[in-house]
């Protein structure tokens, strides 16, 4: 098998614009795509969010930013139904703010 350095090799005979627009393609690549969820699980989403909210117990929150998920643990302390806006308490006490719409998924911890 011939092992190459890849784009690394040509890198030098192309204009810095290429090489530009080269990385940024492969940035975009490696995005990842926010699932879509059905009805059943907001529902589910959402009973387990009021639950955790009353008790005050601790929840494993995963949302999506603009590129990747990622996955947080902590109390909720507030929802702000205006904003659209979940408060809460990571596990090192520090307030976290989170959109609604940007949440993927949430089990107990």
């Amino acid at each position: 098998m011939n092992k190459d350095r890849g784009n690394i090799k040509w890198s030098a005979m192309m204009l810095p614009e290429h090489v530009h627009l080269l990385r940024q393609l492969q940035e975009e690549q490696e995005h990842e795509v926010k699932p879509l969820l059905d009805e059943q699980s907001f529902s589910e989403m959402n009973m387990l969010m009021n639950e955790a909210l009353q008790n005050k117990s601790m929840l494993e929150i995963c949302y999506f930013n603009e590129y990747n998920s990622q996955t947080i643990v902590g109390k909720i302390v507030h929802v702000n139904d205006e904003q659209s806006m979940l408060t809460l308490l990571d596990e090192s006490e520090q307030k976290k703010r989170i959109q609604l719409k940007q949440i993927v998924n949430v089990k107990e911890v």
